[in-house]
């Protein structure tokens, strides 16, 4: 990956690396490794321009004779993935109205109708052949109609449709992926004069315990019709998702106009890409259970809480490392010690969390409690898990990791999770629920990997301490401890000599004639005074804190700042950051008080593991002028700490959408060194 200067000047290079499965020394270097993992969510997306406005759609009858035959079956290889669950393809496995999501706000897409076969409208410009023609045996199609939830009023030229299919074999399925994917490449859709491609980016449907395929694309072509857009300043949009389970393939096709196609929390068919491998397999079988009635389900976690029980003491060995108990050290998720080939658990939606690592020599130890609001999400949460570490069963090379998913015997429901190098290296994680709270235990070393067995029955009567008090918990004695008092002191205000506020993601920075590097110190600025819709913002770089610190570097292209404050007590931390969330909530549009340079603003995914704001800004694109520039910011907390991070550059909003998750990164890497703020420290 290219240092986050750099990609300031080249406007969003694409991210680079990935993870493999590391050893039990290295699991413990948490935050130190750039996963590939987006997760679906359903909030925070931009405002898209769309109207109801003529599609282009194209009617022709397709000749099945015409179309590429099919590769043979080859019967001597096995079937990579598990047949569905669901006997046969049905309607029941199409995307229904709740999973048809146009996540803007103010409108929404309505199932129009369902029809089984390939039909004689073509369901995306650059179709090139119908399903039965790739060789399918069963096809089904849903349409669906642009609703306003407001008013009920259907822009009926607006289009998205889902089309699914089954073929003989996975061979012949994985075949026809190929082929329509390889329709985007070249299309020229009718009318238009121009038409760019994007790239296919995968989807992650492996967090929804499934495995197979899914990528979306986003293509680009125009003109838009002058009847619909008189300046000629908008395009249409192109969205396609492609997803194949086993011998079954859906393609989503979406397709409106506007003058960009920003969505910072994923693209409407992103979003529904998860939903759509589901239904793929398994159709609407299975439903969630309802929570248990009439539970007074409990809500926090009291302090003193023994979650480190039964782990090794602390025996004066320099390399003992114990992170005490904290809702303030990093969740086990975004810390990615529950990735399983390539891909990271969703957020589970806890309502309270506690978290404890130790490294010991070779030994690492993680622990995680989480409370829900009911026993359905923790239930929910398990099965998660399950699934996640069943689809995984070998993960990366030299070494190989072999995994293994069975039940256990603690809690209410408990599931255990075992990894095992070739030779070495051991981990066994330990699910276990009880009520609405999941507890989460990781232990690995580098013990031989064919004494699992025994790391096995440790763990588990290592967790006896802490299953007792969770069962306490439920049963509602958890103490009359009001828990820690934010506004008493910190432990530490004084920032380390040391403290890595130039931290890089590659190669750091180096001075010369087009780049100035200032820092770390305390008399350097690094995040610059902001203000949002005309008040300053709650972020480092103004107020009176207690201690801080800044570090720059300046390019002709772009700008990275970054300063770290400390406050007297947490509840002081806390109070800005509620602030500083007060002061964005609502302003979308604002100036810098000229009145003639619009700027808006939009809020992004923020996943870092700790209480933590992603926000940024662009010009507004206008008739005469471009977005041109615009500024990225990400605020994060550790105990009574603020980190602040400041990328400025030249670009448009997608721009800043592309940069957003590495500067998340960063913020995460800088972060973990940001315990000594913490009550616990490191």
């Amino acid at each position: 990956m290219s240092d986050p200067i750099e990609k300031l000047t080249g406007l969003g290079d694409a991210l680079e690396g990935a993870p493999m499965p590391l050893p039990a020394s290295e699991i413990r270097a948490r935050g130190d490794r750039i996963r590939r993992r987006r997760h679906a969510v359903l909030a925070g997306a931009s405002a898209a321009v769309v109207a109801a406005v003529a599609v282009p759609v194209m009617a022709f009858t397709f000749d099945g004779d015409d179309a590429k035959e099919a590769p043979p079956v080859d019967n001597s290889v096995s079937d990579p993935v598990p047949a569905p669950t669901s006997a046969s393809l049905s309607q029941s496995n199409l995307l229904t109205d709740e999973q048809a999501i146009y996540p803007n706000g103010g409108a929404d897409w309505r199932a129009a109708g369902t029809s089984e076969g390939d039909g004689q409208a073509a369901a995306s410009p650059c179709q090139q052949s119908t399903m039965k023609g790739l060789g399918a045996g069963t096809v089904f199609q849903r349409d669906f109609e642009f609703v306003s939830t407001d008013t009920g009023e259907v822009a009926t030229t607006l289009h998205f449709n889902e089309v699914i299919a089954e073929f003989p074999s996975v061979r012949e399925a994985e075949a026809a992926y190929t082929e329509i994917r390889g329709w985007y490449d070249d299309c020229r859709p009718t009318g238009s004069e121009s038409y760019r491609a994007g790239e296919f980016s995968d989807v992650p449907i492996g967090e929804v315990g499934l495995v197979g395929a899914a990528e979306v694309q986003v293509s680009s072509y125009g003109p838009v019709d002058e009847e619909i857009d008189p300046f000629g300043e908008e395009s249409w949009y192109l969205e396609t998702g492609l997803v194949q389970i086993d011998d079954r393939i859906a393609v989503l096709t979406q397709l409106i106009h506007g003058q960009d196609y920003n969505w910072p929390e994923g693209t409407p068919v992103f979003q529904m890409a998860p939903d759509a491998a589901t239904q793929l397999a398994l159709g609407n079988e299975g439903q969630t259970a309802e929570p248990t009635p009439g539970v007074d389900w409990p809500t926090s976690i009291p302090a003193g809480f023994p979650l480190d029980s039964g782990w090794p003491e602390d025996d004066g060995n320099d390399e003992y490392r114990l992170d005490a108990p904290s809702a303030d050290n990093q969740a086990m998720i975004p810390a990615g010690e529950l990735d399983a080939c390539l891909f990271s658990p969703a957020d589970p939606g806890a309502t309270a969390r506690l978290t404890t690592r130790l490294s010991y020599a070779t030994d690492g130890y993680v622990r995680e409690l989480q409370l829900f609001p009911s026993d359905r999400e923790a239930t929910s949460y398990v099965d998660q898990l399950r699934q996640l570490f069943g689809a995984c069963p070998t993960d990366g090379t030299t070494p190989t990791f072999t995994t293994e998913v069975s039940d256990g015997a603690i809690g209410e429901e408990s599931v255990v999770i075992t990894r095992v190098g070739e030779e070495i290296y051991r981990t066994v994680i330990n699910v276990v629920r009880i009520g609405n709270a999941v507890v989460v235990d990781l232990t690995s070393d580098e013990g031989l990997a064919a004494d699992i067995d025994s790391l096995t029955v440790e763990t588990s009567e290592n967790l006896a301490d802490v299953v007792a008090a969770v069962n306490d918990l439920q049963g509602g004695t958890p103490g009359d401890d009001p828990g820690p008092d934010l506004s008493a002191p910190a432990g530490t205000t004084t920032i380390p000599d040391a403290f890595p506020l130039d931290r890089a993601l590659d190669e750091p920075p180096v001075a010369d004639s087009d780049t100035q590097v200032a820092g770390p110190d305390g008399t350097v600025d690094g995040v610059r005074p902001q203000t949002a819709c005309g008040e300053p913002l709650s972020m480092p770089g103004r107020g009176d804190p207690a201690d801080r610190l800044g570090y720059s570097v300046s390019t002709i292209g772009g700008y990275d700042g970054r300063t770290l404050e400390t406050y007297p007590t947490v509840q002081d931390a806390l109070d800005r950051m509620e602030q500083l969330r007060a002061q964005l909530q609502g302003c979308e549009r604002d100036d810098e008080g000229d009145g003639l340079s619009a700027r808006l603003w939009e809020s992004h995914s923020s996943d870092t593991g700790y209480e933590s704001v992603t926000f940024g800004w662009t010009y507004e694109a206008t008739e005469f002028q471009a977005a041109s520039a615009g500024q990225l910011y990400t605020v994060v907390r550790v105990g009574n700490a603020i980190l602040g991070l400041e990328w400025g550059s030249e670009g448009s909003a997608q721009s800043q959408i592309d940069l957003a998750p590495d500067q998340v990164q960063l913020a995460k890497l800088i972060a973990a060194e940001m315990c000594v703020f913490q009550a616990a420290w490191c």
